[in-house]
């Protein structure tokens, strides 16, 4: 590295970094937490002061959560996964895709689209909840987010902050805290490393007391669960679910900012939220993880660390992962019969003077109770263009 001002010639190894952090989902408090890989070699925090990129961690947060509670999806909603652009007052044009540069050209449903976490469906929920003036910088306050650091209105405006797309970023702990809400019944409960302070005298100058805030309903929170749990089973997190030791009710979400420069991991039980971010500072240069060094992809690597901490910790101290706890289905969540193909009920419907009447293959789906399974209409899908329909119905 030579540097610009004094033409001075340092020779400097960037190492991958990381941060973690282990909170007690009860009452919030940071149990355990990893700051980096070597305090002599480098002195940044990266537990609670680096701010970085969420990557595709934000989409529960402020694109799934936000949409479920306010009635634009449910899990079985179809949304496509095809070509996206968004053109702006001076031409440019913004053409997101998912990971790998690809395009499905397929539909699919919101419960599928969150366990792959394709970026192309996210972008089209969070267009539709822009587009209905829902303040998602409102969730995110909620969520313990300090809105000039992390988060601003701003970055909120912006459709690329469906998929990480900041100015500054979260630090893990905000991150994780934020995440711990879906444990937590949809309640955000402060998450904290300094419980109490008291003076020479033992007088207590500080005590950590605030009060849970509602986020997310009963019901859209357990509808996010379910959700959640899909991304160890069947999506993303498939690599910490075959590394991990730990028993329990796991929900999960992983997150790959732009170019992989950020690669995140968070899961929790109903006790704990363990939260990891793994990268580099590139303090002298633009580096990422190489995915063609022979070590595998980048989320493998997140997640084979992540489950390692995890597999140690409960070797230490098995009784705070609650492994004996689930996660209870309320009242206000139903399961209902609908078609695969739609996400909605089986039906007879007319358009344009044309009859379409569609049965078919149906499948089992969890739904609020105040709103049930859609009947069957023309425009059934959530940001569908006219060929994207046509194409469907033809």
């Amino acid at each position: 590295y030579i540097d610009p001002e004094t033409g001075v010639e340092t020779y400097y190894v960037e190492e991958v970094q990381t941060g973690l952090v282990a909170i007690d989902n009860n009452t919030g408090a940071v149990l355990g937490f990893v700051a980096g890989t070597d305090f002599e070699n480098n002195q940044i925090d990266h537990a609670f002061q680096m701010r970085r990129s969420p990557g595709s961690t934000i989409k529960p947060l402020a694109v799934y959560g936000p949409a479920v509670e306010n009635n634009i999806i449910n899990p079985s909603t179809v949304i496509p996964d095809t070509a996206f652009v968004e053109t702006y007052e001076d031409g440019s044009t913004w053409a997101p895709t998912n990971y790998g540069s690809v395009v499905s050209d397929t539909l699919m449903t919101a419960r599928t689209a969150l366990l792959k976490s394709d970026n192309l469906p996210a972008v089209r929920i969070y267009d539709e909840l822009r587009s209905q003036g829902i303040p998602i910088i409102d969730y995110l306050e909620r969520m313990g987010f300090n809105t000039i650091d992390s988060y601003t209105e701003e970055d909120t405006n912006n459709l690329a902050f469906s998929l990480g797309g900041v100015t500054t970023g979260p630090t893990v702990l905000e991150e994780t805290r934020a995440f711990s809400t879906f444990a937590n019944g949809g309640e955000y409960v402060d998450g904290h490393y300094i419980e109490r302070i008291e003076d020479a005298f033992g007088n207590v100058v500080f005590q950590q007391n605030e009060a849970p805030t509602r986020v997310f309903s009963e019901d859209t929170n357990y509808i996010m669960v379910d959700m959640l749990r899909d991304t160890l089973t069947e999506g993303t997190g498939r690599t910490a679910n075959e590394y991990m030791n730990v028993p329990g009710d796991w929900i999960a979400k992983s997150g790959i900012s732009e170019n992989s420069k950020d690669i995140w991991f968070i899961a929790s039980t109903p006790s704990i939220t363990i939260g990891s971010w793994i990268g580099y500072d590139s303090r002298y240069a633009d580096y990422t993880i190489d995915v063609n060094d022979g070590f595998d992809r980048e989320s493998v690597r997140s997640q084979i660390y992540w489950s390692r901490i995890v597999n140690d910790l409960y070797e230490l101290r098995p009784e705070i992962f609650g492994t004996e706890e689930t996660f209870l289905q309320p009242d206000s969540v139903r399961e209902q019969t609908v078609l695969e193909q739609t996400g909605t009920l089986p039906g007879r419907f007319t358009h344009n003077g044309n009859t379409y009447q569609l049965t078919g293959p149906t499948k089992t789906e969890l739904f609020k109770v105040s709103n049930p399974a859609p009947e069957l209409t023309f425009d059934f899908m959530l940001g569908a263009t006219e060929e994207d329909l046509a194409r469907f119905w033809n």
